[in-house]
């Protein structure tokens, strides 16, 4: 499939509890359930109102970043290595656990290509090169997170392709080296304290890996 919709719940905060909050969501893979708490029309008869949704994955609470990223994610990397381009985005509200999940998927994805790149290409010794970039757009405008935050221009070429004009593509040998220019991408980031988390990010950030 060209596009994949899967849905990951995190786990009610301690404080959330501590407020009174309840825990409304049920996943049974790949559907979820809403169960609206209710008045029925007399105003004081109590009811449950359950909504259906459904997705192509499902991951509850108790199923890790592994989990989501050996059912998700690993099955379309082969792609990658056929000219083709894979494209991973999480979308939710401030606190959802965005940054937490594609951190964690980034990690093993990174660590997954470069073994299987290696033993894709091993028989027919061709070599191969990986080099790494990293933008935010906040407010409009898109800034380059590993070269001191530079504001980037958008351009479109003749093939009406969008290029972020300036942005710098840095050559890797190892996961290891792309981890790391994740962290100090990670680090320029644009944040600002919110009720959910005192480092929120504010921006919505962009690493691109090429092989």
């Amino acid at each position: 499939m060209k596009i994949s919709v899967c849905f990951k719940k995190r786990p009610i905060f301690h404080q959330e509890l501590a407020e009174g909050e309840i825990d409304v969501i049920s996943v049974v893979n790949p559907k979820i359930y809403v169960h609206d708490c209710k008045y029925k029309v007399d105003g004081v008869t109590k009811t449950i109102e359950n909504t259906e949704f459904k997705f192509d994955n499902a991951f509850s609470e108790f199923e890790t970043n592994e989990e989501l990223y050996f059912y998700q994610v690993r099955p379309i990397l082969d792609l990658i290595f056929n000219q083709g381009i894979v494209t991973i985005f999480a979308y939710g509200q401030t606190g959802s656990g965005k940054t937490y999940t594609m951190n964690g998927i980034q990690g093993i994805a990174v660590k997954d290509l470069f073994e299987r790149g290696i033993n894709y290409w091993e028989n027919d010794q061709r070599n191969f090169t990986v080099t790494v970039s990293m933008y935010e757009i906040y407010g409009g405008k898109v800034y380059d997170l590993h070269n001191d935050h530079n504001e980037l221009k958008l351009r479109e070429d003749k093939s009406n392709t969008i290029q972020i004009a300036g942005l710098k593509e840095q050559f890797v040998d190892n996961d290891d080296q792309i981890l790391d220019l994740i962290r100090q991408g990670n680090t320029m980031r644009t944040t600002h304290a919110t009720k959910a988390n005192d480092t929120s990010s504010r921006s919505h950030a962009i690493t691109q890996i090429k092989i």
